[in-house]
C-alpha cells in the first residue's frame, strides 16, 4: 500500500467514524444487541416455505407427511423468532423489566403470530389466485407463486 493511499485510507477512517460518535443511528445501547438481521431474513424464507412447499426449498411434501415438514420447520422458526423478539425487547426494555417478563413477552407475540399463520396463508393464495385472475399473461398459479415479486 502505498503512502498516498495511506493518506485516503486514513482521512476516510476520521470522517467515518466522527459519524459513529455524532450519529444517534448508530448508538448502540451498551451491553445490548439488535436482532440478527439474517436471522429475520432465515425465517422469512421458512415460512415461505411452509406456505408454499416445494417452490422455494428441495422439499417434496408428496414424500412425507405435511405435518412433519410443517411441525419441523414451525419449530424452527419459532426458537429463531422468540429468541430475535427477545433480543429487540432487551434492546429497547427502558422499563427495566425482568429477563422473564421479556420472554414472556416474546413468547405472546409468537402465539398470536403463529395463531394467524394458517389465516395469512389463505390470504396469500387469495393473491396468488388475483394475480392469476388478473394477469392474462400468466399461464399457471405456479408461475405467479414462483415469479411474481410480492
Amino acid at each position: 500500500m502505498n503512502g498516498e493511499f495511506k493518506l485516503v485510507i486514513g482521512r476516510a477512517v476520521r470522517e467515518i467514524a466522527q459519524y459513529y460518535s455524532s450519529e444517534e443511528s448508530f448508538a448502540i445501547k451498551k451491553g445490548k444487541h439488535l436482532p440478527n438481521r439474517g436471522a429475520i431474513i432465515g425465517v422469512i424464507k421458512d415460512l415461505r416455505r411452509v406456505m408454499f412447499p416445494g417452490y422455494f426449498g428441495s422439499e417434496n411434501i408428496t414424500d412425507t407427511a405435511p405435518e412433519y415438514f410443517i411441525g419441523n420447520t414451525l419449530t424452527e422458526v419459532y426458537v429463531t423468532l422468540k429468541k430475535q423478539i427477545e433480543t429487540a425487547l432487551i434492546y429497547q426494555n427502558t422499563d427495566q423489566i425482568s429477563e422473564e417478563e421479556i420472554s414472556e413477552r416474546a413468547m405472546e407475540i409468537c402465539k398470536k403470530f403463529f395463531g394467524r399463520l394458517a389465516e395469512i396463508q389463505q390470504m396469500l393464495l387469495k393473491d396468488v389466485q388475483a394475480g392469476f385472475d388478473g394477469d392474462p399473461a400468466a399461464k399457471s398459479k405456479e408461475e405467479i407463486i414462483f415469479s411474481y415479486p410480492g
